[in-house]
């Protein structure tokens, strides 16, 4: 694969979207409901892409602790800047990415609004989600929208798309030239994406999404309306709505 170094530096990122609607989309079922005119608006518009959003969205920004992901999305959308959220400040494995250091939310913490030129640091809790959060936070976004953010069940946009799973399984095998990179885990998450895969989807739609953090979404969206910023869910229903999101359709959040 063809190395494209990253175009922009961390302090690039702050404020680099002032004033835009930002749209993070997750991996949920809802994304499989979307038009293809809609997802091709959105890839024209300022989006933060996670876990396996690419094969349905070009985002603008992909961020995610996974050196898997970022490989994977990067066959996908070779233009996104690659965030790669580590557990310490250190040069990245492969050059396109951008290495920020991740640290874990806990009560009490405040999410500042730039980066560090020194030790860019981005606040999550084992949910990339809410790493997405406040990298839109640093972006400078006036409005946050999610999309496929559900969060209820295990169950994903891909399940039921099998020329989509097609494509993800073709992208797994490319993983294969990267077995010998330095990861920050002990698993790999293709190993997990292969599991999803093979599992029929009325077992994922039984199963728990995993940790609950509607009340950490709560005080993130709290603290993010203190910068002045406006939160809105596209879905039906899910961890964002619970945590406060004001329920928004697609088209009215274009319009945003």
């Amino acid at each position: 694969m063809e190395i494209i170094r990253p175009t922009v530096h961390h302090l690039d990122l702050n404020h680099r979207e002032e004033g835009a609607t930002v749209f993070i989309v997750g991996a949920g079922p809802q994304l499989a409901t979307l038009s293809r005119e809609m997802l091709a608006e959105l890839s024209r518009r300022p989006t933060i892409g996670v876990n396996l959003t690419q094969h349905m969205v070009a985002p603008s920004y992909f961020i995610s602790a996974y050196l898997d992901h970022h490989i994977m999305a990067r066959l996908r959308a070779p233009d996104a800047v690659f965030i790669h959220m580590r557990p310490v400040l250190a040069p990245p494995p492969l050059d396109f990415l951008l290495p920020v250091r991740r640290q874990r939310f806990d009560p009490g913490m405040i999410l500042h609004a730039e980066l560090d030129a020194e030790d860019p640091l981005i606040i999550t809790r084992r949910n990339v989600a809410l790493g997405a959060t406040h990298l839109a936070l640093i972006l400078g976004a006036r409005n946050i929208v999610y999309i496929g953010v559900e969060q209820d069940n295990a169950s994903h946009f891909y399940d039921e798309l099998e020329p989509v799973k097609a494509l993800i399984r073709a992208d797994l095998e490319v993983l294969k030239d990267y077995r010998d990179l330095p990861r920050d885990h002990g698993y790999t998450t293709s190993e997990i994406v292969t599991a999803a895969l093979e599992t029929p989807p009325h077992e994922l739609r039984a199963q728990p999404f995993g940790e609950d953090h509607t009340d950490v979404f709560a005080e993130y969206f709290r603290q993010i309306r203190g910068h002045g910023g406006a939160i809105y869910s596209a879905s039906a229903s899910g961890v964002v709505n619970r945590a406060g999101a004001e329920p928004v359709t697609i088209e009215q959040s274009l319009d945003l």
